[in-house]
């Protein structure tokens, strides 16, 4: 059975695609379930810095975000599984 190796997104390559579906960082966490506690302290940031590899998945994430219907699709699937937290 074949291997592969997993090439993963550059920082410069996750900023550009941000900027392509015109979400902020704090969108993007949002829509993904990342941890985002600020502009300074969230995951979706360290990939941007390059203190964090940015998980393999990314440019499949983006490539469905980028067709039509894909960011509202994504955006109502997530919506379904976010409530409030009541702390």
């Amino acid at each position: 059975m074949p291997r592969y190796r997993y090439i993963k997104m550059t920082p410069e390559e996750i900023s550009v695609a941000l900027q392509k579906t015109g979400l902020s960082v704090g969108q993007f966490s949002r829509l993904i379930g990342a941890r985002y506690n600020g502009p300074n302290d969230s995951t979706v940031q360290k990939w941007l810095d390059g203190k964090q590899d940015a998980p393999t998945y990314l440019p499949a994430l983006f490539a469905l975000l980028s067709l039509p219907g894909g960011l509202e699709t994504a955006r109502e699937a997530a919506q379904r599984y976010i409530e409030e937290d009541p702390s």
